[in-house]
């Protein structure tokens, strides 16, 4: 700050001490309207020793306010000064030097655990180092750190900074994880694999890094795109156990399975796919939403698919996470080193959240641990930063720049940084953005502090030499300048471990893949079939063409052997059917449960999706007239390895009283936890996550006289929130909770041997009984004689 800044404030201290005496005279003067004695410094206090007497009594209360004016006016204006100068020399002591610095010798003692900075400054916390040259980031923060870290390590970082982190193990045993290099291969997978089948609540948590909600308007994709994830893991792995092949699945088998999505047949692709031998009842279940999304949503659920996987469509990506090389390595006493060239960090980042997610829970009861991040700004949106208690040390080149990968996050981030280490800024628009993404970081650890402090200035910081960088570490919101620790060190070549087996693609996976290809790039016959209703041919083609002359509004579908005119706004899209003559799928807006306006997509409202009721009707052409009933109730049943689990054994539920015409059966979280005790032990991730009532569901049954169950409701538990509201008899968005609560509504159509499943928001399962009603009315009133 200036010189004048401070002499100003100053001089105006000065003169209004001085004043005050002179000024409670002239108000004297004036209030008594005093003519003849000259105003003078002393003049009020003359007057204040004598108004007790009884010759002045009356004049007593203006002799007391001239005193209050007199001294009151000066002592505001010192206040001002005196709060003015405080502001100036906090701002000033940014630039005000530390002679003496840490040494490294004192890094090593028990209560000190991190980047070397500066004498005074306790380092055992978070620290996100802002430097914009990654060498003297090495130098002077990463490489002194790790020579005296005493815990186990994780480093994420470049080949540069790997080989500088290598020269400082001293020894210890060094893992070495490089996806597109060679090293230790590591699959994400293999921490939800069991020989009895795939452990669910690992495998959602991994989708949920996998496709993180960065955007609150995409938040229903992503949900999609979770679901769809596990699903076709889950699907996999069916077809690998039929087969016989006890592998786990790797990233790089999703990756095959996913890219033909891309094309025009993608639909198709996945109803060959559920049909698919080996794939059990429940993974079909788990497939359905996604076929149920109309053409829109189906698409971009497929591009979220393939973007987040096609890392592993490279060879070595795909074969450095067919393995499991970690499994025999005690973590708690090695050094993992994670590395990613320059250009692939950002592509990178669902590998490199699992990964560290993965160590974090390996590590969890080994103190003083550390995980280094060298450019935190190229990694991507990692949200374990924001869910864990690991202490963190990061770089980035931009402080500002977290601010756009973060986006709404961006103060959580800067929350888990109790300290920041500024380096030199190149330019002053660069500097700018630096100052403002500072004082983002003050008022996020000192939300109550008005006006905010500044840190620094944008002068400051470009003024800020090459070997010097500001400290700002909290409680103090001032920053102290101090000089950049350096260090010599000679980078290290780590020996590649030796090279195991090659793991190719597993056999029964190839051949099925092979089969969904031949059977989407079939053509359809060219000469027309003729409908029969005795008998019908799955791969028959429906003439939509007949029936519907001079009615413009309808369009023809079939369903198996049936034929129907149906209204073409009825369909998803207002398309019409698509390919698959066994499948409608349908949309009604609720409570009219009317079709949706022509011309009108509902995706468009906000208001118009929530009250959007999706339907799917199936014909079930491959299951037998006599297995056709219980149908329904193969859905609800637990296989052998799922027979314990509360989850899926109707049996381990809790029966509660009839809701809405329906037997409720609840989930019970006390032996969802106990089983995940037993499972997998009391302090586990996946005992918490059981714990939590995000992921579980309530079952609603509706049972027939003839004992088999006709309808069959999957909820939210009634714990997660509607997220929707009923204002006059329509459904209007919850701002107040941004998640959603869902049913998945299954019932059978006897009459055409079909299954309907249907989604719609929890918040009008009281009107299910009339949804059934209405699709049954539908497809009567619709249905060709």
């Amino acid at each position: 700050m200036r010189l004048r800044n401070r002499l100003f404030p100053v001089i105006g201290l000065a003169l209004s001490i001085m004043a005050a005496p002179y000024l409670a005279g002239q108000f004297t003067h004036w209030l008594l309207s005093l003519t003849d004695p000259p105003v003078t410094w002393h003049l009020w206090s003359d007057y204040a020793r004598v108004m007790h007497q009884a010759g002045y009594a009356a004049y007593a209360w203006r002799i007391r306010l001239a005193g209050g004016l007199g001294f009151g006016i000066p002592l505001l204006v010192i206040l001002a000064c005196v709060v003015t100068l405080i502001r100036a020399f906090r701002a000033h002591r940014a630039l005000r030097a530390t002679l003496r610095f840490e040494p490294l010798t004192t890094v090593s003692a028990a209560f000190r655990h991190g980047v070397v900075l500066a004498r005074g400054i306790a380092t055992d916390h978070s620290v996100l180092v802002v430097a914009p040259n990654a060498r003297r980031a090495l130098q002077g923060t990463l490489v002194p750190t790790l020579r005296r870290a005493p815990g186990p390590w994780l480093l994420v970082g470049t080949p540069e900074v790997i080989a500088a982190a290598a020269s400082q193990t001293r020894g210890r045993p060094v893992v070495r994880v490089a996806p597109f290099g060679h090293g230790h291969r590591w699959n994400p997978f293999a921490a939800a694999w069991t020989e009895n089948g795939l452990h669910l609540p690992v495998l959602e948590s991994l989708a949920e890094r996998w496709f993180p909600v960065t955007d609150p308007r995409q938040r229903l994709l992503t949900s999609h795109a979770r679901q769809a994830f596990v699903a076709l893991v889950r699907a996999i792995d069916d077809v690998l156990r039929h087969g016989g092949e006890v592998v786990i699945p790797a990233p790089g088998d999703l990756q095959r399975f996913i890219e033909p999505l891309s094309r025009d047949s993608r639909r198709s692709y996945l109803d060959h796919l559920i049909a698919a031998p080996g794939i059990s009842e429940a993974t079909r279940q788990a497939l359905q939403p996604w076929c149920a999304l109309d053409d829109k949503a189906f698409a971009r659920v497929s591009e979220a698919l393939r973007g987040g996987l096609g890392l592993f469509s490279r060879p070595l990506a795909d074969a450095a996470t067919r393995g499991n090389d970690l499994a025999g390595i005690d973590l708690t006493k090695a050094v993992v080193l994670f590395e990613l060239p320059a250009d692939m960090q950002r592509q990178a980042r669902p590998l490199v959240d699992a990964f560290i997610a993965w160590w974090r829970h390996a590590t969890r009861d080994v103190s003083h641990r550390r995980l280094i991040l060298d450019g935190l700004d190229h990694l991507g949106h990692l949200p374990v930063l924001l869910d864990g208690d690991l202490p963190y040390l990061a770089t980035t080149r931009r402080l500002s720049n977290l601010r756009t990968v973060y986006g709404r996050d961006f103060p959580a981030l800067l929350q888990r940084f109790p300290c920041v280490v500024m380096q030199t800024v190149p330019d002053q628009t660069t500097a700018e953005a630096e100052q403002a993404a500072l004082e983002a970081y003050v008022s996020v650890h000192e939300p109550h502090r008005h006006p905010p402090t500044r840190p620094a200035t944008t002068r400051d910081l470009c003024e800020l030499k090459a070997d010097h960088q500001l400290v700002l570490i909290l409680p103090h919101s001032i920053p102290r300048l101090c000089r950049i620790p350096t260090m010599r060190y000679r980078p290290a070549t780590l020996p590649e471990p030796p090279d195991g087996d090659a793991m190719p693609f597993p056999r029964s996976l190839a051949g099925l893949l092979a089969s969904l290809m031949a059977a989407c790039s079939a053509k359809a016959p060219e000469t027309p079939v003729t409908p029969s209703v005795t008998a019908y041919d799955s791969n028959r083609r429906c003439d939509i063409s007949s029936g519907i002359e001079g009615q413009p509004a309808f369009i023809g579908a079939c369903l198996g052997p049936h034929r129907f005119r149906l209204p073409v706004n009825l369909f998803e899209g207002q398309a019409g059917q698509d390919d698959d003559p066994r499948r409608l799928d349908l949309v009604l807006l609720w409570p009219e449960l009317t079709p949706v306006p022509q011309g009108v997509d509902y995706h468009d409202s906000t208001d118009m999706f929530l009250s959007s009721v999706r339907i799917t009707v199936m014909h079930l052409s491959r299951i037998s007239d006599e297995a056709y009933p219980g149908r329904l109730g193969r859905s609800m049943e637990a296989f052998d390895s799922q027979k314990d689990h509360p989850e899926y054994n109707l049996d381990l539920r809790i029966k509660g009283d009839p809701v809405y015409g329906l037997t409720p059966y609840y989930a019970d979280f006390r032996r969802l936890v106990s089983y995940y005790e037993r499972r997998y032990g009391f302090a586990s991730q996946e005992t918490l996550h059981a714990s939590k009532p995000d992921g579980h569901h309530d079952w609603y049954i509706a049972t027939g006289e003839t004992g088999f169950p006709l309808t069959f409701i999957r909820c939210n538990v009634k714990s997660v929130p509607d997220g929707v509201k009923l204002v006059n008899g329509r459904i209007v968005d919850n701002p107040e909770d941004r998640r959603r609560s869902s049913c998945l509504h299954l019932f059978l159509l006897p009459k055409y041997k079909a299954i309907v499943e249907i989604d719609y928001n929890r918040a009008v399962m009281f009107d299910w009984k009339r949804i059934e009603q209405k699709i049954i009315s539908i497809m009567e009133d619709g249905e060709l004689k």
